[in-house]
């Protein structure tokens, strides 16, 4: 018994006359008449009831049709389903992604994509870029929103998609908060606070290199393990610290963000995917976050001299 006879079944069930169930078909009647004996006599049960004037359906046909009719449903669900899944319609991403991501483009990548793809469905996970890479490999990920530089990334891909300018961050009492930029020289005395290297290698590493480009050393006093920590450190006066642009999306009580005079060096967010072939669905999500990162833009620095 194969698919095509019992869709030869329903037409004649539903149609009750040979030659329309065949034009329905688009095949030949004689054929279609062949077709249904056939199925009967491997059904050992009698279907229709064929007179010359007349076709109706037995007891055992009608019920033979409740089933076929339900099977049949199913599975041009699966069919859709399937055809869906291939196009990245449907489907699920677990996504892994620093604060940075969340204060940036991810909110609208999340957004254009449901739009596009209402089927597909969001787990998301708010973890240090060392660990998204490791969730990654193991397949716990399917995409990481990852602080480069990252030198440990055997198998994954990573492609850069938002490249941001530092701000400094300092308690609003500090006296830099009345300036409208900052001369990041001016803070080498400061103690600052910072997420330890082992957690955000890329962004510890860009913090150092811009000190360093001002003429110091930071004096690391305090270390935070993500944003919220770290700017809860800055506010309390512990000290202060090197932010990327889009935090200027998140108010902060107690902090003011401060534009640099003199940036020098740029934060870059990049998306990590396993180098193995990537599933429709992550392929579909991977194009929408390439279109919204075209034209996607962080706070315009203030254009003022330092004060």
């Amino acid at each position: 018994m194969e698919l095509r006879h019992l869709r030869y079944f329903v037409a004649v069930a539903e149609e009750l006359h040979f030659g329309h169930a065949a034009q329905r078909l688009h095949i030949v009647q004689p054929a279609l008449s062949k077709q249904i004996a056939g199925l009967e006599a491997e059904l050992g049960v009698q279907l229709f009831h064929r007179t010359k004037r007349r076709v109706t359906i037995t007891d055992a046909g009608q019920a033979f049709y409740d089933e076929v009719r339900s099977i049949l449903q199913r599975i041009d669900q699966a069919t859709e389903i399937a055809r869906r899944t291939a196009a990245g319609e449907i489907g699920s991403l677990a996504i892994g992604f620093i604060g940075p991501a969340m204060w940036s483009l991810l909110p609208d990548t999340l957004r254009e994509h449901r739009r596009r793809f209402p089927g597909v469905r969001f787990h998301l996970e708010e973890l240090p870029s060392m660990m998204q890479l490791e969730r990654l490999r193991q397949g716990a990920l399917d995409a990481a929103f990852v602080r480069l530089p990252l030198n440990e990334h055997d198998g994954i891909d990573l492609e850069v998609v938002l490249r941001e300018r530092f701000v400094v961050t300092v308690p609003e009492r500090h006296p830099a908060a009345a300036a409208t930029v900052v001369d990041l020289s001016s803070l080498a005395d400061e103690s600052f606070v910072l997420t330890p290297r082992r957690i955000e290698p890329g962004y510890y590493d860009q913090c150092i290199r811009l000190c360093h480009a001002h003429g110091f050393t930071p004096k690391i006093v305090e270390e935070g393990n993500g944003p919220s920590a770290i700017c809860g450190m800055v506010a309390t006066g512990l000290g202060v610290t090197l932010s990327p642009a889009s935090i200027l999306n998140v108010p902060w009580r107690g902090v003011v963000y401060r534009d640099l005079l003199r940036p020098s060096l740029h934060l870059e967010l990049a998306v990590g995917t396993r180098s193995e072939e990537p599933s429709s669905t992550l392929r579909s999500f991977v194009e929408t976050l390439h279109e919204v990162a075209s034209g996607f833009a962080v706070p315009p620095p203030r254009l003022a001299t330092a004060g």
